[in-house]
């Protein structure tokens, strides 16, 4: 038997049966495009071999026994590149020499928080085109994982929340630069690039959530081996403070565009984020204050008080 349906009907249940957006973002990340194109394009069904998108670096199958033996004595497996360059000897040293000094983190005591201040500046799209905004935003941070947080400037709020996990979370992940990579290379998500993706997820451990001592040390020894990483030593931040400095460009994917980390070379404490399109920057972050206090200011207090339950109000 047939059943036939108007035009309408026909185009409502297309819509019907379309996935939800955010659906499709989470199970097709970038890590799964990457191998499901490779498999598709290496498969004995193909004309030819793809070539490939951008140059690979050795698979991990191949090479992995030699660089955990090399691993072991604390040395790098590098290509010999111009100072500088990415993947250099020089890169790799001065990204170890960030990991050895990256201190214990020690737990927040009960009954205190970890207050982290930073001062952001930088353009964001509007129906007007590209506004600039201006904001200042304190988070405490309780030992439990809940943080308090006051926006003031341009986009002023309150927030109280517990961090959401990511599609991965490194805390999981044994505190090898190896592992971490091949770990993140199949997971990562919301970048233009797999290496971005791991020069993001490597700068996200730097930042005011509580992460291991160790895993914050695999993360940068990790960025050594990511295509488009290079590193500056003996530099100033944006506040004329001493630092190291990390970036990530990638030609291809953001062509104009810097992306940089500026660490403290004594303990590789993050200092500021600056990204720079087409010479100008975009996005400044700025880290003004880090440390423990005894309780929240009053105004946090009135707008969120202390019940462990997400609020938001601007």
């Amino acid at each position: 038997m047939t059943t036939k349906i108007s035009p309408d009907q026909a185009m409502d249940a297309l819509i019907a049966a379309r996935p939800d957006t955010d659906a499709i973002d989470q199970s097709w990340y970038i890590g799964r495009r990457e191998q499901v194109l490779r498999q598709v394009m290496t498969s004995p069904g193909s004309a030819r071999a793809a070539t490939p998108l951008r140059p690979r670096r050795p698979r991990w199958g191949l090479v992995a026994a030699a660089i955990a033996l090399v691993a072991a004595a604390g040395l790098f497996i590098q290509v010999l590149l111009p100072l500088g360059a990415p993947g250099s000897p020089q890169a790799a040293a001065a990204l170890d020499r960030l990991a050895s000094v990256v201190p214990a983190k020690t737990p927040i005591p009960d009954g205190t928080y970890e207050l982290t201040v930073y001062q952001e500046a930088g353009q964001a799209e509007s129906e007007n085109g590209l506004v600039s905004y201006r904001n200042e935003r304190s988070t405490w941070l309780a030992s439990d994982g809940w943080a308090w947080v006051r926006q003031t400037g341009s986009d002023a709020a309150y927030h109280l929340f517990s961090p959401i996990p990511r599609n991965y979370d490194l805390n999981l992940v044994p505190a090898d630069p190896i592992v971490m990579e091949a770990y993140l290379r199949a997971r990562v998500m919301g970048s233009n690039s797999v290496d971005e993706a791991l020069f993001v997820a490597a700068q996200d451990t730097l930042r005011f959530d509580a992460t291991p001592a160790a895993t914050r040390a695999a993360a940068l020894r990790m960025l050594a081996g990511v295509p488009g990483v290079t590193v500056a030593e003996n530099v100033t931040d944006p506040q004329g403070r001493p630092a190291t400095e990390v970036r990530f460009v990638d030609e291809k994917n953001r062509p104009g565009v810097v992306q940089s980390v500026f660490l403290d070379p004594s303990d590789a404490q993050l200092l500021a984020e600056v990204d720079i399109v087409d010479g100008v920057p975009s996005y400044t972050c700025v880290y003004t204050e880090r440390r423990l206090v005894g309780s929240l200011p009053a105004d946090v207090l009135s707008w969120l008080g202390t019940e462990r339950t997400p609020k938001h109000f601007r």
